[in-house]
């Protein structure tokens, strides 16, 4: 029988073998990789390529079965054989950098994939399954990258917007996974699908379970008033749901000394929703007060808007105050943008305090810088008729991330209420994380 004539005769028994049983056809498949693999498989006529494109689809299908039964060994010894008999086929080499992936063995799979997106470099799904095996083994930076080679690819698939929120939100880089969470939306991505991360992101968790660190603030007046003192020492415990802050503080005034302790607490609410509560307590007081409460309930809305309502009370000796406050918050691209009323009942007295916010993300959470602009009036005396003296507060903060897991922590504030009576001061602040 001629080389011809026995591939004709293959074929025809492939193509029609669906009544071969399994071990047959496995024998039939052996046969036909012996035969090309020979010397004298060289220079195929049309019917033996024909033959082996049959080959390549049955094992490439018997590979795709074993996947599907989660039997992951046999697929990838399945895979072995066809990229053996069909070296550098790129869909071959991607399905089996898939499969060793879902095994673990991280180096192997990557070897595979590497080598589909060097030679085929506009393959989409195999920079898909690069990114997938770099998320799995938490090597965000090369996850990022690899998905954005599929946005830049296919920008218009909704799905990997989410899943490069979902890299961001890894790297702590919250404004640009919100920013990828609202471009997936606008694609069509599931609600389902985004809501999650976004309740994520709302509110800012340490990565490390515990924080601590120590501050200290200085304030000076143009005015007779002594200078002021404090020193702060902080311990945070973040929860799944909720971060739990314990401070104790000392602060020197008038060759006097006030100590104070404090509990506060950040919680997930409902869906968009937290709140935080702080309590302070005084001993030793002098010119603290007694006790100093302060709630907030912050929703999130519409991808990117926030809106808040507040309420404080500050406890003196003699005297009470109440500040009730509503706010309204934008997250557009690396800014957050604050405003806050504030409403203050000072018996007999009654103001109002405008606080103006921005906050420029360099790029993580940990890593920001804060504009402030506060401007207040007495309503009493605008009522009467008095020219009042209107309150300005300008303050400057940040917070920089020195390594993992130091954080330093800066404020420079100034106040002028009359040309007789300003203030001055600032904060440094230096913690770590475990």
């Amino acid at each position: 029988m001629t080389r011809n004539q026995m591939t004709k005769s293959l074929l025809s028994l492939f193509s029609s073998g669906g009544w071969l049983p399994s071990w047959s056809k496995s024998l039939t498949l052996i046969f036909i990789l012996l035969l090309f693999s020979s010397s004298f498989a060289q220079d195929l006529p049309p019917e033996g390529r024909e033959l082996k494109g049959l080959v390549y689809q049955e094992l490439f299908e018997n590979a795709r079965e074993a996947i599907g039964k989660d039997s992951l060994p046999e697929a990838e010894s399945i895979l072995n054989t066809l990229l053996e008999n069909f070296p550098g086929d790129a869909d071959g080499q991607l399905m089996r950098g898939r499969v060793l992936a879902w095994q673990g063995k991280y180096p192997e799979a990557e070897k595979d994939l590497l080598e589909v997106t060097r030679n085929t470099p506009e393959y989409t799904d195999a920079w898909h399954a690069l990114t997938d095996l770099y998320l799995w083994s938490n090597r965000l930076e090369e996850a990022k990258k690899c998905c954005e080679m599929c946005l830049k690819q296919e920008p218009d698939t909704p799905g990997f917007y989410i899943k490069y929120a979902r890299i961001l939100i890894g790297l702590r880089m919250y404004p640009k996974a919100r920013q990828a969470l609202l471009q997936g939306q606008a694609l069509g991505a599931d609600p389902l699908d985004v809501d999650p991360f976004l309740d994520e992101i709302n509110r800012i968790q340490n990565p490390l379970t515990w924080e601590s660190g120590i501050a200290l603030d200085y304030q000076t007046f143009s005015s007779e008033k002594s200078d002021w003192f404090g020193m702060i020492q902080m311990i945070k415990r973040d929860f799944s749901n909720q971060t739990l802050v314990a401070e104790a503080a000392q602060y020197w005034r008038y060759d006097q000394t006030d100590q104070q302790i404090s509990g506060e607490i950040y919680a997930d609410a409902w869906q968009n929703a937290y709140w935080n509560a702080r309590l302070s307590a005084a001993f030793q007081r002098e010119f603290l007060p007694d006790f100093d409460f302060y709630g907030e309930l912050y929703q999130g809305f519409a991808g990117k808007w926030e809106g808040a309502v507040a309420y404080r009370m500050m406890n003196f000796h003699d005297d009470h105050i109440h500040i009730p406050a509503l706010a309204l918050a934008l997250y557009q691209g690396s800014y957050y943008l604050r405003y806050k009323y504030n409403y203050i009942i000072d018996s007999p007295h009654h103001k109002v305090f405008h606080l103006a916010s921005v906050r420029y993300f360099y790029g993580s959470v940990d890593d920001y810088a804060e504009f402030s602009w506060g401007y207040g009036r007495d309503l009493d005396q605008i009522s009467q008729g008095i020219s009042g003296e209107d309150s300005h507060i300008l303050t400057m903060k940040g917070q920089h991330l020195l390594h993992r897991q130091w954080i330093f922590q800066w404020m420079i504030n100034l106040q002028v209420n009359t040309p007789e009576e300003n203030q001055g001061g600032g904060r440094i602040g230096l913690f770590y994380r475990w």
